[in-house]
């Protein structure tokens, strides 16, 4: 027989004095009170406080075998008796045990409490909430693998994470779970200052935008964002506002002008959008063509600084209609404009036949 396949640790403790010869009496190392003080399970799953410093002890694997030299001398844990749910009623008596003994469970001084598991289903209200202490202690409401479980909420399964040390509130376990592939393409990050304060640096906005292609994208061209920040970037400017500064200076445009002035609140408007709120600006329409005003801005004062001109520029702000107010259909467009042009081709080629074909009637009569 193995012993238990438990996430927890398990040991053997010696007992020397035991009277059925059973030297060696298998424990579940439940939960940490620091030091070698553990709430442990027993063979007949009862739970108590131990000191395992009055023991010697020998440390087992998971679902492995025990020593050869001590199987007939061993009180085991028998597999059958220990299932998930089982384990999961262990770990509750556990945790009342502690918090009747007055002990803070090592490791959870940082939680503001022993170990707990929250609802990670994202399609739920409950998200990030506690799952009821009720509910961890029935083995039909709650059922748990390691670090993953399932909880019954209101007649719902609902799918539920063991919290961690980090895990210091509800938006704490949020945060860690939106991460990585769980994060709308759309979120860049979630960078904290010491304080919680959101801020993401600008030097790290290029390693981590992605510009990924959505269909249905509803503007026109090529996308500019990734680019025009490159550029910030290639001038040595090390932020939207300090770019504009320099802009300022460069182009001759008055600081107090019009065109300075929307520049500029566009400007901290992505500034806000990418390092507060931390939205990849590639992978946003708005933010698209947010800076294509901007760089509209930037070409029509380049013709005049004192007076910008916008002429031609029009384009650079169609989404799904155009300067004229005539909606925008790419697909049809394309198809107009290549059957207009297959047809104008073969006018030119009947032109050119009937102008070869008099050509030579002429070259005919002349002969003649």
């Amino acid at each position: 027989m193995p012993t238990l396949d438990v996430a927890e640790s398990q040991v053997l403790i010696d007992f020397h004095n035991d009277a059925n010869g059973f030297y060696w009496h298998h424990r579940v190392l439940l939960l940490s009170l620091g030091g070698p003080v553990w709430i442990i399970a027993t063979p007949d799953k009862s739970i108590q406080r131990a000191d395992l410093s009055d023991h010697r002890i020998l440390v087992l694997g998971r679902n492995a075998a025990f020593p050869q030299d001590r199987i007939g001398q061993t009180y085991a844990c028998d597999p059958g008796d220990f299932g998930a749910d089982e384990m999961v009623r262990l770990r509750v008596e556990a945790r009342s045990l502690a918090a009747v003994l007055g002990a803070t469970p090592a490791g959870a001084a940082a939680a503001g409490g022993p170990v707990s598991w929250r609802i990670s289903d994202q399609t739920s209200t409950l998200f990030g909430e506690e799952v009821p202490a009720a509910a961890l202690s029935n083995p039909d409401a709650f059922v748990a693998r390691d670090e993953c479980g399932m909880v019954l909420v209101d007649e719902v399964w609902l799918h539920a994470k063991k919290a961690h040390d980090t895990d210091t509130d509800a938006d704490a376990f949020r945060r860690r779970l939106r991460a990585g592939p769980a994060r709308d393409h759309r979120v860049l990050a979630d960078y904290r200052e010491n304080d919680g304060r959101p801020y993401l640096q600008f030097a790290l906005i290029l390693s981590l935008v992605k510009e990924l292609v959505f269909p249905h994208w509803p503007i026109q061209g090529p996308r500019s964002v990734k680019d025009y920040i490159l550029a910030i970037r290639a001038l040595g400017a090390g932020g939207f506002l300090e770019f504009h500064a320099d802009w300022v200076k460069t182009s001759g445009v008055g600081e107090k002008s019009a065109a300075a002035r929307e520049h500029k609140f566009l400007l901290d408007l992505l500034r806000l959008m990418v390092q507060f709120d931390q939205l990849d600006p590639t992978c946003l329409a708005s933010a698209e063509l947010l800076v294509r005003r901007v760089v509209q801005i930037e070409l029509a004062c380049k013709k005049n600084a004192k007076t910008p001109d916008y002429t031609g520029l029009e384009c650079l702000l169609e989404t799904a209609v155009d300067g004229s107010g005539a909606a925008v259909l790419p697909k049809l467009s394309k198809w107009i404009g290549d059957t207009q042009s297959q047809e104008a081709f073969v006018l030119k080629q009947m032109r050119l036949w009937s102008e070869e074909k008099a050509t030579a009637a002429k070259r005919k009569g002349g002969g003649d």
